[in-house]
């Protein structure tokens, strides 16, 4: 997540460590030294069978509680556009598992952009859905309501039909 082209984490405080990020963290240190878990890796813990976006963002924060993250949000910025370079890189050279990989490390470092910016992606993602649906159905009913074919679209008439439903 953090690697490539230089440092992308700060040691210390970050902007995610506030007074009661700390107290937090202390009650459960606390209750991992009581349950025998003290010495409990970072990760531990986190079920790899989440749904991907909440998996995410579970093992970003994770990271970040100990001072692996970004101070801003612009850094994070910087860390997608840097992702996404990679994807068109990777899309040039046609090597599919290369693709999906680099594809993953931009969700991945899309999930930490909503961690800054207090963002709960999953319900992001369910809300744009909820609306690109609502706004492909409107253009579905405004084709059938002129008698039109998908099929009898262009790409361009469809783009039009979507920038005016918008």
């Amino acid at each position: 997540m953090f690697g490539g082209g230089g440092v992308g984490w700060v040691a210390g405080d970050s902007c995610q460590h506030n007074s009661d990020q700390r107290a937090w963290e202390q009650q459960k240190q606390d209750e991992r030294r009581a349950s025998g878990d003290e010495g409990e890796q970072v990760m531990a813990g986190i079920a790899a069978n989440l749904p991907a976006l909440t998996w995410a963002s579970k093992t970003g924060k994770r990271a970040a509680r100990v001072g692996f993250d970004w101070p801003d949000p612009e850094g994070v910025l910087a860390k997608i556009a840097e992702e996404m370079d990679e994807l068109v890189t990777a899309r040039r050279s046609g090597d599919e598992a290369d693709i999906e990989e680099e594809f993953g490390d931009m969700l991945l470092a899309m999930t930490s952009l909503a961690r800054h910016l207090q963002i709960n992606p999953e319900n992001a993602l369910r809300a744009a859905n909820r609306k690109f649906l609502e706004r492909f159905t409107r253009m579905e009913n405004a084709l059938a309501d002129e008698a039109l074919d998908w099929s009898s679209q262009t790409p361009e008439q469809l783009e039009t039909r979507w920038q005016d439903i918008k």
